[in-house]
């Protein structure tokens, strides 16, 4: 009886420990990255950005060290109503190492996403400049 116990509380010892590796593996992964440059993101990592009435939602894979970027841009909509959201207009680039592209908003909101060296990550950036 005792064994019994002993291998289901070292079961359980093993379960904690997976469970507390693959915690930390999930927090590295979904952890955002600050830079000088913007916000950085890893592949298959998603990215939202409010650009006023619109919304910016996208990732980027990696492929042949460039950024296949994909940016869905939509209407902001009250997640209270139970109206259904305009469908979104999706954009997609491949983009090579150190290449941007921009999304600007009628509101003077813009993202720009650059692709980092050997498309390990990509760097979103933030801008305002007033209504247009």
């Amino acid at each position: 009886m005792n064994k019994v116990i002993v291998a289901i509380g070292g079961i359980g010892v093993a379960l904690s420990i997976s469970s507390v590796t693959l915690a930390q593996a999930v927090d590295r992964y979904l952890t955002v990255e600050p830079t000088r440059e913007g916000v950085s993101y890893r592949p298959a990592q998603g990215f939202s950005y409010d650009l006023g009435s619109k919304r910016a939602v996208g990732f980027f894979v990696s492929q042949d060290n460039q950024c296949g970027l994909t940016v869905l841009v939509g209407e902001t909509v009250d997640p209270e109503s139970r109206a259904l959201a305009p469908s979104a207009a999706r954009l997609n680039v491949t983009l090579a190492t150190g290449q941007s592209a921009e999304v600007a908003s009628q509101e003077g909101r813009t993202i720009r996403v650059t692709c980092i060296e050997g498309a390990s990550a990509v760097t979103v950036a933030m801008r305002s400049t007033g209504a247009s």
